[in-house]
């Protein structure tokens, strides 16, 4: 066998390599589960934490999925935000000297001014 066809198989079998590797970590990274690799896989467990939901933005439940075949255990749930508490931030009268100010509002949890006084 020549050397440059050689060169040629071996590369083929290279590639033929690096695409069944490819294929493989796209059907993990898409969460495909079949019934053959979960029979085979000794499943490597990983856990995804509580996130906790906050004003503004969700959080989600724990999850458990195996690092190996993408097998999913405990599937993640989204957790909505749990919206501002409003707390009144009361007027300031004006004075002979001072300035006053209207009532406003905050978030008495995250301390976001949602109306400003003024």
């Amino acid at each position: 066998m020549s050397s440059k066809l050689r060169r040629i198989l071996s590369l083929a079998l290279v590639f033929a390599m690096v695409m069944s590797n490819a294929l493989s970590l796209n059907a993990f990274a898409e969460g495909e589960n079949n019934e053959e690799s979960s029979s085979v896989c000794e499943h490597t467990v990983i856990t995804d934490a509580y996130v906790a939901p906050s004003c503004t933005l969700k959080g989600s439940t724990e999850g458990k999925y195996c690092f190996t075949c993408g097998a999913i255990f405990v599937e993640k749930q989204e957790v909505p935000a749990l919206g501002h508490t409003e707390e009144i931030i009361p007027a300031v009268n004006a004075t002979c000297t001072e300035t006053g100010l209207t009532a406003g509002i905050k978030c008495s949890v995250c301390g976001d001014v949602l109306v400003a006084q003024e």
